[in-house]
């Protein structure tokens, strides 16, 4: 469809007017409602995960819920914009404009999601809670799991490992902590994330039916 709009936003490529263009509302805003229903239309299908894909314990990750509610609620406002901006020319252009924040914004939840379930728990490691929030290339990663073996002190043992695409870019230490089934303190915990996506834990105590938990952040790689 022919178009007035001789301006292109810079991440979606939607119409916008320059001062001198001649003003084609019905055009344009069909235009950029296409481009607007395929944006959306990407975000909702990577959401679109069977239930082999997420692991059980990916599926108990607190406020999963919220975070599908916020995702329909920031559609929902996309489609309101997008009806308003039908009211006059001269408030398109910022109509538009705030869909594609809200796609950006749907965007940044749907990778906060994803990486959550890109962690493969170690031998002996069970029962994790896994919460990982993704922000201007931070992950803010917080781990809550079970040791149903034996580890002994002072050494560096394997509790999981992360794939590609979610690992850090320097070597990433930290300290947690072990508990008990009635979460009280066992113990004092070293955390070591390696740039090949390895995390070690290791404990001043044996590691032996504890729960582990941490919590870091670290830059991508």
């Amino acid at each position: 469809m022919a178009t007035s709009a001789s301006l292109r936003t810079t991440n979606y490529q939607l119409h916008k007017y320059a001062s001198n263009d001649e003003v084609k509302v019905l055009q344009d805003f069909n235009v950029n409602m296409d481009l607007i229903d395929a944006g959306i239309h990407t975000v909702t299908e990577t959401l679109d995960v069977t239930a082999g894909e997420v692991s059980d314990s990916i599926t108990r990750l607190d406020g999963l819920d919220d975070s599908v509610e916020a995702l329909q609620t920031a559609v929902n406002t996309a489609n309101n914009t997008a009806n308003s901006a039908l009211s006059a020319s001269g408030t398109a252009n910022a109509g538009v404009a705030s869909i594609a924040s809200d796609i950006t914004v749907l965007e940044a939840k749907v990778e906060s999601i994803n990486i959550a379930s890109a962690f493969t728990m170690g031998t002996n490691i069970t029962s994790p809670t896994i919460k990982a929030v993704v922000k201007n290339n931070r992950v803010n990663l917080q781990i809550i799991a079970y040791a149903n073996g034996t580890f002994p002190a002072g050494t560096l043992h394997n509790m999981a490992s992360i794939a590609a695409g979610s690992k850090p870019s320097t070597m990433v230490n930290t300290t947690g902590c072990l508990q008990d089934g009635v979460y009280i303190y066992q113990g004092g915990l070293l955390v070591q994330i390696t740039t090949a996506g390895t995390i070690n834990i290791s404990s001043n105590v044996p590691i032996t039916n504890k729960y582990i938990q941490f919590t870091v952040s670290y830059d991508l790689d």
